[in-house]
């Protein structure tokens, strides 16, 4: 089975921001290295089209061991709620977030 070292792409010196992973009840269940992205989504809305950001962090899938839906993860000094954990099937998953 083939293994791939992500520890180069989530290196903090590099790509990477430190994470803070809570549960639902405000506990810290753990620190990890993300690669935060704020992308725009093109919406319609009625007639109109807009664009909403969506941001997302990009992480390694071993790190989200016990780590639900409505988990929260601070950057900084943001907090977003975790709505979503698509896995892609190479070791990474991207977290859906909402501020």
């Amino acid at each position: 089975m083939f293994v791939e070292d992500l520890s180069g792409f989530f290196d903090l010196a590099g790509h990477a921001v430190e994470a803070v992973i809570k549960n639902v009840a405000g506990e810290e269940v753990r620190t990890i290295p993300v690669i935060f992205e704020t992308p725009l989504q093109a919406m319609t809305v009625f007639d109109s089209d807009v664009e909403l950001e969506q941001p997302t962090a990009l992480c390694r899938t071993s790190h989200l061991t016990g780590v639900r839906h409505k988990f929260t993860l601070t950057i900084g000094a943001e907090v977003y709620t975790i709505v979503g954990m698509p896995n892609d099937g190479t070791g990474v998953t991207t977290l859906q977030l909402k501020a």
